[in-house]
């Protein structure tokens, strides 16, 4: 049983709440993205960013190149806009941004817009960490129950680009404000 919500140019199918669970009601969830230092196999997380849906609390840390990480891509900075210079003055290590996400995330339900890539990145992250349990990644789409990709896409691209310093940060701000347009229907 669905009704449609249509607002503007986009429409989302909604489940029935006793059908599919409220969404945020039973759980408490958060959206992470994460900005790398490239694509290549030898690139590394240089920012991690995270909101917590349910209070709007939200992180950032800068991580600082572990010695085996080697691989920069002046292209990624071009587009995340830091500089590798300023994460070795500014990053914190590996195993102490590990830590920080860990503790920032514990119990929650965490969303990524690319959870296969920012899962790679997480690992990487915890890997010198390893008494951490590494927060498991689960589809952005999730958030939005009953609705095709494109649609929340559309979404998403409506709410336009928000304020930040970091770019992880204003995404993730962008997709945090897509999902509470969609939820408040």
């Amino acid at each position: 049983m669905s009704a449609w919500r249509s607002t503007r140019n986009w429409a989302f199918p909604r489940l029935s709440p006793w059908l599919s669970g409220r969404p945020g009601a039973d759980r408490r969830r958060a959206i992470i993205n994460i900005d790398s230092s490239g694509l290549g196999s030898d690139s590394w997380p240089v920012s991690v960013a995270w909101r917590i849906l349910d209070t709007g609390r939200e992180g950032h840390v800068l991580i600082k190149p572990a010695p085996t990480w080697h691989g920069w891509d002046e292209e990624a900075e071009e587009i995340h806009g830091i500089s590798r210079a300023r994460l070795d003055r500014d990053g914190r290590a590996p195993a102490e941004a590990a830590q920080e996400i860990a503790i920032a995330l514990r119990g929650l339900e965490v969303h990524s817009d690319a959870p296969a890539l920012d899962q790679m990145w997480l690992d990487k992250i915890f890997a010198d960490a390893a008494h951490l349990a590494v927060p498991a990644l689960r589809r952005y789409g999730d958030l939005f129950p009953g609705a095709a990709r494109r649609d929340y896409q559309a979404l998403v691209r409506e709410v336009g680009d928000q304020a930040a310093d970091w770019k992880a940060l204003a995404d993730i701000r962008r997709l945090a404000a897509a999902v509470t347009l969609y939820e408040r229907g």
